[in-house]
């Protein structure tokens, strides 16, 4: 994952332009940009008791290749992060940061 961050600001993944804060437990997902893919991770953090404290979405085009940010208060296990892996129209594994 290739980021550009400018104070407490991350501005671009992967070439994707976004605004997220840059603080605490991040979860980089690619993904396809459709609809109901926001409340699937949404929900699945939620159903596992993880709250997102922030979340932001950077794409290329409509339908096309996006990435989700999330800020989330705890680190998220790596089997939870496999299952995220496996949703359809996930991109490839879920990247965790912990700033």
């Amino acid at each position: 994952t290739k980021s550009r961050i400018f104070g407490n600001t991350i501005v671009n993944v992967d070439g994707f332009k976004l605004n997220a804060m840059a603080e605490g437990n991040l979860i980089v997902v690619p993904n396809r940009d459709k609809p109901g893919m926001v409340a699937k991770i949404a929900s699945y953090l939620g159903q596992k008791n993880i709250n997102i404290a922030g979340m932001t979405v950077g794409r290329e085009r409509s339908g096309g290749e996006a990435r989700m940010i999330l800020n989330v208060d705890d680190p998220v296990s790596a089997a939870d992060l496999a299952v995220l892996a496996g949703f359809e129209n996930i991109l490839g594994a879920p990247k965790q940061i912990c700033l």
